[in-house]
């Protein structure tokens, strides 16, 4: 067998689960091709596994399939890509064996330790202007191959526009190839570089996938909710609105002025929540502000796609894009089932991710928000955690508030804290220690407990930390703070 069995695979790479299975259990589940038939194996079933145990090892197994199917004109056992280039790379420069497998080790090792203490960098194509595009930095400079997946996939983007290049720097490996032969060295360090920046994308393609589907799950596994919805779309003229229920669509629009009228209207639809959209010039705050201190229940809407969404229906493309706010908050899982990830919002660079493992992980996410649904009850989707604020008046800096975490992204976490609004946990609020992700700390639907740092009312923006109030930023290097306390302890000795 050319590749290695499922279960060391997956051991490979740290994924498993809480019991011992089977080897021959874990090949009958890599030969699934999505969570529906997975959950439907008898093993799968007597463990009690569900969703949250199959998901990781479903998307390392659609990797695993791919190894299989590329491995198959390789007469040795190979674990990895990696070990697949350097068995190719290996036959087409050699024909001993003993030779062949020396060259794979050689390989291998200048592969590891790149990954390990090599280079990225960063070369601009073009000679106009010494900036990188999306904030990658100065022509010329690196990072490390540990570098973060966004940043990474940004790159690949504009390396695929033309715009950047970017080039592994080889770590020093005191390693001997094969007679040191001149013509082999060039082929091992370009294959070497080549595979090296598969590896990367690799990892952080798989790390883009993942932030993908939690955000999903946290999309749509929540509730549907029973009562009225009313969606509200501001740009700085005017208010568009929709209220949507079983028995009801109504729509309607006001100046921005007219904040009296809107709440009059809506007290004659009585929606269970407000959800306020603001579009390019449009501030949502104050809305917001004025409507929850009226006892009306709250909350911005900033998911992405809505505008387009809108323009490919019939009508005031404003009005439309308020019944699609209503929509998305009263059923998101109805509601956003057709739309592709770019227009949810699901990450960032997804373009630079392989599509047919991003959409089978989407599906396999939709399908287990669908399970989950099912097993709850109908209910509001944000219950007050914190009863003692009645409204965003109440929210100041210092005040410890409970909260659901709602959302995941690579820069925080977006936590529901009541009165319909969300606030996010920046990456750097997130612990006293250092966050290299937020998945690291919080999952979603993950209840925690957060202290306000700040509330802009005019945007509607929450700042929230889950720092302990004990540890304080001290000055950084070179502030002149710091050296001001230098100079006090000199002049005191």
């Amino acid at each position: 067998m050319p590749v290695i069995r499922a279960s060391r695979y997956l051991a490979s790479r740290g994924v498993g689960f809480e019991l011992a299975v089977p080897p021959e259990e874990i090949e009958r589940l890599a030969r699934c091709t999505n969570l529906e038939q997975a959950l439907r194996l008898e093993w799968v079933k007597s463990a009690g596994l569900g969703p949250d145990h199959l998901l990781e090892p479903l998307r390392h197994l659609r990797r695993w399939r791919r190894l299989e199917q590329q491995a198959r004109n390789i007469s040795e056992e190979v674990g990895s890509f990696a070990e697949l280039r350097a068995w190719r790379l290996a036959n087409r420069l050699e024909s001993a064996g003993s030779r062949r497998r020396e060259l794979v080790t050689c390989f291998l090792e200048l592969v590891s330790e790149t990954l390990r203490s090599g280079r990225l960098r960063f070369l601009r194509k073009s000679s106009a202007g010494q900036e990188l595009p999306f904030g990658l930095g100065p022509a010329g400079h690196t990072e490390g191959c540990d570098i973060a997946a966004h940043r990474f996939l940004a790159a690949r983007r504009a390396e695929a526009e033309g715009t950047l290049h970017i080039e592994v720097v080889l770590a020093e490996v005191d390693t001997a190839l094969p007679d040191d032969d001149a013509r082999i060295r060039s082929s091992v360090e370009q294959a070497v570089r080549s595979c090296v920046l598969s590896e990367i994308h690799r990892r952080c393609e798989d790390e883009a996938i993942a932030g993908a589907v939690q955000t999903l799950r946290g999309l749509l596994e929540r509730p549907r909710l029973a009562g009225t919805v009313c969606g509200a779309v501001v740009d700085g003229k005017r208010i568009y609105a929709a209220c949507l229920g079983d028995d009801i669509e109504k729509k309607a629009d006001f100046h921005a002025n007219d904040m009296e009228g809107f709440f009059r209207w809506l007290e004659k639809n009585d929606p269970e929540v407000v959800a306020v959209f603001a579009t390019a010039g449009g501030k949502s705050g104050s809305l917001i502000s004025f409507l929850s201190n009226r006892g009306i229940r709250c909350q911005p809407f900033s998911q992405a796609g809505v505008m387009r969404q809108a323009k490919r229906r019939k009508g005031p493309i404003k009005s439309q894009a308020a019944l699609i706010v209503a929509e998305r908050v009263r059923d998101p899982f109805t509601a956003t089932a057709d739309l592709s990830p770019d227009e949810l919002g699901l990450g960032e660079y997804l373009d630079q991710v392989d599509e047919e493992l991003l959409e089978a992980a989407l599906e396999d996410a939709r399908f287990a928000a669908g399970v989950v649904r099912n097993s709850k009850a109908e209910r509001l989707a944000v219950p007050s955690a914190n009863p003692l604020v009645k409204s965003l008046d109440d929210l100041r800096p210092g005040l410890e508030l409970s909260g659901t975490v709602a959302n995941i992204t690579s820069f925080g976490a977006f936590v529901e804290v009541g009165l319909g609004i969300e606030g996010l946990v920046h990456i750097s609020e997130l612990s006293d220690e250092f966050v290299s992700h937020p998945s690291e700390v919080v999952r979603v639907g993950q209840n925690v407990r957060v202290r306000v740092v700040d509330f802009d009312r005019a945007r509607g923006r929450l700042s929230l930390s889950m720092r302990s109030k004990a540890r304080k930023r001290g000055p950084k290097a070179g502030s002149s703070e710091e050296a001001k306390k230098k100079l006090e302890q000199l002049f005191r000795k």
